[in-house]
């Protein structure tokens, strides 16, 4: 399994995004959705997932400039890894 972002790791607003990640196997991450021709179908696995609100939302915030913030970053994983930690 490899961590696939729907938008690119150079988008950095969306890298660390949950809504922008998803676990594939190796064929569909390297060689049909994510860098393949299954673009297409990629897309709309992701508009399924995330609505059409949530998908445009999340295309919003891989367009918008956001300045690395590392520490930030750092924060909001821990949490989310101590909310996954509950559920479990």
């Amino acid at each position: 399994m490899e961590c696939s972002h729907y938008w690119g790791r150079g988008h950095e607003n969306t890298r660390f995004d949950p809504e922008n990640c998803i676990a594939l196997c190796t064929y569909h991450h390297r060689f049909h959705w994510g860098h393949g021709d299954g673009r297409q179908e990629y897309t709309d696995f992701m508009r399924k997932r995330l609505g059409d609100r949530g998908f445009d939302l999340l295309d919003v915030r891989a367009h918008t400039y956001k300045k690395r913030d590392d520490k930030l970053d750092k924060i909001i994983i821990e949490q989310l890894i101590k909310e996954l930690e509950q559920e479990v």
